[in-house]
């Protein structure tokens, strides 16, 4: 299991002595937990630019800004926007933040809401990394033209994301979110949800995921025999 803190100043003695580990309703003991030391980050930004986002492109486009200017030299960045079907496709290390910013520039409110195969399509292209901090921004308001339902996102998105390293973080854009939908898709990689951000709040978010390199621990327990 691998979790992500927002205090970067707690010890791997005072996290033990937080953390409670259930499984199956027992109370597990003896789990080890170590720092993991990351030397990058892989960071996908995946943009719905369906037409349910109309009236929302600008802020969608604010969003993206403020990820890119505060990225860093550490971090090699991915660029998605998608409809029905991925629209424009900038895969990890192939653009500069200057690319990205231009594919920016070009985004819309145009077809239909394809999330799930986009995201499906995406995961299919990355690889696991063993010293990279890997992690989707996925910019959305969760209206799915093929809404799936839990089994299905865990099944093709969640247990493919946690087989390759990634955690999928959803900022809920627009003006009418689907809560729920965008909440099973994060939390089926060990991911969160942002809902209607203010520019603070995207703010804390995106200097979360940047501070992600140096505050990952790996807790280590054997499941309990039932």
């Amino acid at each position: 299991m691998k979790v992500q803190l927002s205090d970067e100043f707690l010890t791997e003695r005072e996290l033990k002595n937080l953390v409670r580990i259930k499984d199956c309703n027992y109370d597990i003991t003896g789990a080890t937990i170590e720092k993991v030391e990351y030397d990058k980050a892989n960071i996908i930004l995946i943009c719905d630019n369906s037409g349910s986002m109309s009236g929302s492109v600008g802020s969608l486009q604010n969003a993206v800004n403020k990820f890119l200017d505060t990225s860093n030299e550490k971090e090699t960045l991915g660029f998605y926007t998608f409809d029905d079907n991925i629209l424009q496709s900038l895969p990890l290390g192939t653009a500069s933040v200057d690319d990205i910013r231009n594919a920016v520039g070009n985004m819309g409110d145009f077809g239909g809401t394809n999330i799930f195969g986009t995201l499906t399509s995406v995961l299919s292209g990355v690889s696991y990394v063993e010293d990279a901090n890997q992690v989707i921004i996925l910019m959305t308001d969760g209206q799915d033209g093929g809404n799936h339902d839990y089994a299905a996102i865990e099944a093709e998105i969640g247990n493919v994301a946690i087989s390759k390293g990634y955690m999928v973080y959803v900022v809920g854009m627009g003006s009418s979110i689907n809560y729920d939908y965008l909440t099973n898709i994060a939390s089926s990689t060990g991911g969160q949800i942002l809902y209607s951000p203010t520019d603070s709040q995207l703010e804390e978010m995106y200097q979360f995921i940047h501070g992600a390199i140096d505050n990952q621990y790996k807790i280590t327990f054997t499941a309990k025999d039932t």
